[in-house]
């Protein structure tokens, strides 16, 4: 016999939830804490007082007594038990009744296809979908949102470049993570940051906001993610080292003139050492000229990850395009993965990417090999159907009015 409780304590919550298979920070109090404009509501289902189910449920007031009910990566459960999801999502269509709400959305961790990220943008890879369980949601009434391939299609990236620890894993020889190792054996190095420090977060970030003309979030958000997080949070900084750069740059100056020397040197070797020596001094003009400006460090790139027991998930970063070719960015993703891994996680999640992979940015976590989680994506309770018509094209109009176009 099931019974169902929308007044979970947060201790037994969280108990629960972090040991759940499907964990995720998305699905813990911590994140509520984060989402403060939102109310917290915990539900769950015991079966002979044992919690076998349970879901975080953010409310959103709106005008009046009205609201919207959302649960990210949620609900947690074993969802092979059909009659323990069907108990719970009539239970869950309770809430948002009694919560007056326009709609109630889901964004189970159902993933519905895992295949390499790298073979998915050659159009190679081999792709076996399970949709099977959207048959119990849509009985339930939860209506299935149609598989959009867009970041804002859905609430949570529907498409999640992962990489796995586990044994088997090959992460270490791909592209990316050498391009990281390289960085870090030459004058690029890494400092992880705490609150006191966030302005060196923010002022990486703000470049990245310059360069693709978009708006991230505030120095009160950051401050809330790691004050609400603590030691499940991190902030990774990339700093080019401009004194050991110079140091090294005329080094390699003086050593390729040295070879320059060698008269019984082959004519496309000589082309080939002049080349690099014209580089090696533009470079030490522009190291010279960045000294001046920052000093002996610049930061050059900055990721923020957060955690839940298991797994790990990269949500904001940012570079310096001024030093990209550095490979800053490589570096840090670097690092957050051994961090995850320093802290038993089993799996990183690069954030979130389109479903069609044309861009720098997925192209670039692709070079780390990761293997992509295509998830179900959200099932939809709409409770108050012409209320939450006209809620959705007021949203609508309000995406178009904000749009600001990349330039």
């Amino acid at each position: 016999m099931y019974t169902f409780s929308s007044d979970l304590s947060k201790l037994e919550y969280d108990e629960f939830a972090q040991k759940h298979k499907n964990t995720t920070f998305f699905q813990s109090s911590q994140w509520a804490l984060v989402k403060n404009n939102w109310t917290p509501i915990y539900t769950g289902v015991y079966k002979d007082n044992k919690l076998v189910a349970a879901s975080l449920i953010l409310k959103r007031k709106l005008l009046f007594k009205y609201s919207f009910l959302y649960s990210p990566r949620g609900p947690l459960l074993d969802f092979e038990n059909k009659e323990l999801l069907s108990f719970f999502l009539e239970n869950l269509k309770g809430v948002a009744k009694a919560h007056s709400a326009l709609s109630l959305t889901l964004d189970p961790y159902i993933i519905r296809a895992k295949y390499s990220m790298s073979q998915a943008i050659k159009d190679q890879a081999k792709i076996t979908y399970d949709d099977s369980i959207v048959e119990y949601f849509e009985k339930a009434d939860f209506n299935h949102k149609s598989l959009g391939l867009e970041l804002h299609d859905t609430i949570q990236p529907r498409f999640q470049p992962t990489i796995y620890f586990d044994e088997a894993a090959d992460f270490k020889n791909s592209r990316g993570y050498k391009n990281g190792i390289k960085a870090r054996n030459s004058s690029v190095k890494i400092k992880r940051i705490n609150l006191e420090d966030i302005d060196e977060f923010l002022a990486v970030i703000e470049k990245t906001e310059e360069h693709q003309n978009i708006n991230l979030r505030g120095r009160t958000y950051f401050e809330n993610l790691l004050t609400s997080f603590k030691d499940k949070s991190l902030i990774s900084i990339a700093y080019l080292d401009l004194k050991a750069e110079l140091e090294s740059l005329v080094l390699r100056k003086s050593d390729m003139e040295k070879r320059l020397e060698n008269p019984n040197m082959r004519e496309g070797r000589r082309r080939e050492y002049e080349s690099q020596l014209e580089k090696l001094k533009k470079d030490l003009v522009y190291i010279n000229e960045q000294q001046k400006i920052h000093g002996d460090q610049v930061n050059v790139a900055g990721v923020l990850a957060l955690r839940s027991d298991s797994r790990s998930e990269l949500l904001y970063a940012g570079m310096d395009r001024d030093f990209q070719n550095y490979l800053g960015s490589n570096l840090n993703y670097v690092d957050a993965m051994d961090w995850s891994i320093e802290a038993d996680c089993t799996a990183l999640c690069l954030g979130g990417s389109s479903g069609h992979f044309n861009d720098g940015i997925s192209r670039f976590k692709s070079s780390f090999d990761p293997i992509l989680e295509e998830y179900i994506g959200e099932f939809i309770f709409v409770n108050k159907k012409i209320l939450n018509s006209i809620f959705n094209m007021m949203l609508k109009l309000r995406e178009k009015i904000t749009y600001k176009p990349n330039n």
